[in-house]
């Protein structure tokens, strides 16, 4: 190309950008929905979280975080979704973890956008944020909370380095009454991943299955120095915890039941694979090496 030529493309560029300055820089793109239901605690709280609240028209029953979200239209659960509620809020698209055949099948009948999201473990955490800001306009929020996320899980892993690592058990489901039907989860599971960075090691980690049934032989095989039970968003009085933890004397021999480092937690926030998840593990790491979980 003639230098004239190059000169006159350069001076037609530079009058263009001036003349329409607002064509020139990338625009944040805008999210086609404006009517969406959220079928899990993780999405919604991602959603609020995001500033898309007033884009939610409808959650499920168990969403209870952030309270503006109490005030949703319920749609029932992942096993007993009300679709006739479905049809009077009129979503124009419905976010579930997992697969949810039922609903799915609905909704592309009725040419209602779906999207699944995968969220139980710390990469789809923060994939999900990624992918939700991305789908709804909201880019640059979705990086910063990201970041924030991923900010407080570094500072509580650096808090806890060079601590002693004690075994622990997490309890995150049993029979009421008895220690019967007493489910773990595995490595695979967000939660933990969360007690690897608060400085904890699962003593069933190894175990395929993301969240399996345990025995009490197996419970006394691996023998651990702490049990942490989850029971979020229960508002328990202190005689209820105590018999909590009296049942789990039937366990005596075991080091945790023996050195009372047997810990009930309640936090909200503690199974739920959103963006509070620095919070969970900060909780779990202030529990696991307080003075009297090291037997000080």
């Amino acid at each position: 190309m003639p230098v004239y030529a190059k000169h006159f493309l350069a001076a037609w560029i530079f009058a263009w950008v001036a003349v329409f300055p607002s064509l020139s820089r990338a625009q944040p793109p805008v999210s086609h929905y404006s009517r969406i239901i959220s079928l899990g605690p993780s999405v919604t709280e991602t959603l609020f979280a995001l500033g898309c609240g007033d884009l939610v028209v409808g959650v499920s029953d168990y969403c209870v975080y952030p309270p503006e979200a109490l005030e949703k239209p319920r749609v029932g659960g992942l096993l007993n979704p009300n679709l006739e509620r479905y049809a009077a809020l009129q979503p124009d698209l419905v976010i579930f973890r997992g697969a949810l055949d039922k609903v799915k099948d609905y909704c592309l009948s009725r040419n209602v956008d779906v999207m699944e999201t995968e969220m139980d473990s710390i990469k789809g955490i923060s994939d999900t944020i990624a992918l939700l800001g991305a789908t709804l306009g909201k880019e640059n929020r979705a990086k910063n909370l990201i970041r924030s996320m991923e900010t407080e899980l570094a500072e509580v892993r650096a808090e806890v380095a060079g601590l002693p690592r004690p075994r622990v058990f997490l309890c995150v489901g049993r029979t009421p009454g008895g220690l019967s039907s007493v489910f773990t989860c595995s490595k695979t599971s967000f939660v933990s991943q969360v007690l690897n960075i608060a400085g904890g090691d699962n003593v069933f980690a190894d175990i395929p299955t993301a969240y399996p049934e345990i025995s009490k032989e197996s419970l006394m095989r691996q023998a651990p120095d702490i049990i942490l039970e989850m029971r979020p968003a229960e508002d328990l009085s202190p005689s209820q915890i105590e018999r909590l933890l009296r049942e789990w004397d039937a366990l005596r021999t075991l080091p945790a039941v023996k050195n009372k480092r047997v810990y009930v937690m309640t936090q909200d926030y503690l199974l739920v694979p959103g963006p509070r998840v620095g919070q969970a593990a900060r909780a779990i790491a202030r529990t696991i090496h307080s003075a009297s979980a090291q037997g000080e």
